[in-house]
């Protein structure tokens, strides 16, 4: 499994260790197609990095035909912004905890946004507001956690099961208000519907669920329950217009690894390491449950020692 680092040791991801399952029942149709939509992701991030914020009339004069470094945030080609990072994030948690763990999920979120977990330069930016409002929100609400477990340090309420955090009846993993609906919890999104891409059911309600954590408005919730059907619906190769692609995430799912021109994939930062992500997703995702009734609550199995965060000793 991948050994995800502790935030604490600051370990880019290029320099995390990747693996692969051994899945030989694996259909490579599917697979090809998990892979290829979290690859697409961030090769539509490392895309639109260089030129974020440009106004439409100067993208209409020099339309981005490759990778280019440059840019707001001065990225070498290839490399990645908050979208990525969120996701892997995301991608992270659901392979970690085999389960949709939403305090967890926050977790590294904060992680990210603390300590440039998961980040392609090992800092946080281009952060948006609605986002960082609910992570700090998130860090003020630990507070209680940390009080009613009699916690001593930041890593020890980090690391409380979901059934512990639940039980405590005043604290909600949800940060943001209701009228708060920016794309930040789309733009993250690939990794749930990948993830239970046999489940239709918990895909989309999964994905919605994972909007009400940074995103409280019901658009957020609704735009990406929707988004995450087109995914599911993608992968499972449901060739119909509603699943043309939209973005690279839909396109990647639409139209598989394979399909992305070899010279971005090479060029995309830590490549390695997302298609990994993408394989363990789709391998572990075959495992989830085809029960509509397990779509109404969390799915609690055992999660993988191998794979919670692990201090690296110098």
């Amino acid at each position: 499994m991948i050994i995800f680092p502790s935030p604490y040791d600051h370990v880019l991801p290029h320099q995390i260790k990747v693996t692969f399952p051994d899945d030989f029942s694996a259909n490579e149709n599917t697979l090809d197609r998990v892979v290829g939509s979290l690859l697409g992701l961030a090769i539509g991030d490392a895309l639109g990095a260089s030129v974020e914020f440009r106004p439409h009339a100067y993208l209409l004069h020099h339309p981005v035909t490759d990778m280019q470094r440059g840019g707001t945030w001065g990225l070498d080609a290839g490399q990645w912004t908050d979208d990525t990072s969120m996701s892997l994030c995301l991608a992270s948690s659901l392979i970690t905890k085999r389960r949709f763990d939403p305090y967890d999920q926050m977790v590294r979120y904060k992680w990210w946004y603390k300590y440039g977990f998961l980040s392609s330069t090992g800092h946080c930016f281009d952060i948006g507001s609605a986002t960082r409002q609910a992570l700090d929100e998130f860090s003020r609400r630990q507070i209680l956690l940390k009080n009613f477990y009699y916690c001593t340090t930041e890593e020890e309420v980090d690391r409380l099961p979901l059934e512990k955090v639940l039980y405590v009846k005043d604290f909600s993993c949800d940060c943001s208000s209701s009228d708060v609906a920016g794309n930040g919890a789309l733009m993250r999104l690939a990794p749930v519907p990948l993830f239970y891409f046999r489940s239709p059911l918990e895909a989309v309600s999964y994905a919605g669920r994972s909007a009400t954590l940074t995103h409280g408005d019901i658009k957020a919730s609704d735009a990406c329950r929707y988004y995450a059907a087109l995914i599911v619906a993608a992968v499972h190769g449901d060739d119909t217009d509603t699943t043309a692609a939209i973005y690279g995430q839909l396109a990647g799912a639409y139209y598989g690894y394979q399909s992305i021109p070899e010279n971005w994939r090479q060029q995309l930062y830590a490549n390695q390491l997302i298609t990994s992500i993408g394989h363990w997703l789709h391998f572990l995702g075959k495992q989830q449950s085809h029960s509509q009734q397990q779509s109404q609550k969390v799915i609690v199995q055992k999660p993988i020692p191998a794979t919670n965060p692990q201090r690296q000793h110098q």
